[in-house]
């Protein structure tokens, strides 16, 4: 997430001041305004994402049962077995 909203707040600067990153402005190469800066950030920042969740290992159950606890109010289930 962090990825693609710098490649968004780039994208804004370069289109609002052109000179800043040494010439290079995006209303020219891409046809992008500051409305449509999004564009750039938003596959970039699910690309990061993407990339990072397959080089990363899985989380070990131990770990699953923690989250599952904090996530369960008072510690039982919204739905009890039997339960529909």
């Amino acid at each position: 997430m962090v990825t693609g909203f710098a490649a968004t707040a780039v994208t804004v600067v370069a289109c609002r001041y052109p000179g800043v990153l040494g010439g290079f402005n995006p209303t020219s190469a891409w046809g992008l305004s500051e409305l449509s800066a999004a564009i750039v950030g938003l596959p970039i920042g699910f690309l990061v994402i993407a990339i990072v969740s397959l080089l990363t290992a899985a989380p070990s159950a131990e770990r699953l049962s923690v989250l599952d606890a904090i996530r369960r109010p008072g510690g039982r289930p919204f739905v009890q077995e039997g339960e529909s």
